[in-house]
């Protein structure tokens, strides 16, 4: 289970969008816009917090099972933050 630097990246810039469009500042770092997200969105950060885990040392999770787990709780956090965007209405301004 390794998600490249592109997809992390596309990832990273596809939620910091998100973060924008609902008038918030997006960090740089990437974990910390992830972890952002997470908050403003009501997400679960777990599994977002297991691949930085992952990614800064050696460990990897110990079954497929496991990884696929990980993997789908991954994917469900971004379908909600697909869904979040998908849903953004601007705000209507009234003329006076």
């Amino acid at each position: 289970m390794r998600l490249d630097e592109r997809q992390s990246g596309e990832f990273c810039g596809a939620v910091s969008r998100g973060l924008m469009l609902h008038g918030e500042n997006a960090p740089v770092a990437k974990p910390e816009c992830v972890r952002a997200t997470a908050r403003r969105f009501g997400l679960d950060d777990e599994p977002f917090e297991k691949i930085f885990a992952f990614r800064s040392s050696d460990y990897l999770p110990p079954s497929e099972k496991e990884a696929n787990d990980i993997f789908g709780a991954y994917m469900t956090q971004l379908d909600r933050v697909i869904q979040v965007v998908d849903d953004f209405e601007e705000p209507k301004y009234q003329e006076k």
